[in-house]
């Protein structure tokens, strides 16, 4: 799980996937449809709060931003 408490979430375009960003700037995403982890990136940003998360429309990229203004694009075909 997460070390600190949510800031942002947001579901794949197809409903199975959901993505999470903290406080502590950790980005995790799941699998809906097996209600389990699916897979987890760590961001190491200055430990910065993440302060949106958002798929792509194909949901293959999801973006976060942080309070520091930086936004990343994580590739989740991988």
């Amino acid at each position: 799980g997460m070390t600190e408490g949510i800031s942002a979430i947001d579901f794949s375009p197809n409903g199975k996937i959901l993505v999470a960003g903290s406080w502590s700037g950790e980005l995790q995403i799941w699998s809906i449809s097996k209600d389990k982890e699916h897979k987890m990136l760590e961001l190491g940003l200055d430990e910065e709060r993440i302060s949106y998360v958002a798929f792509s429309p194909d949901g293959k990229i999801v973006a976060s931003s942080h309070t520091n203004g930086i936004i990343n694009l994580w590739d989740t075909s991988r």
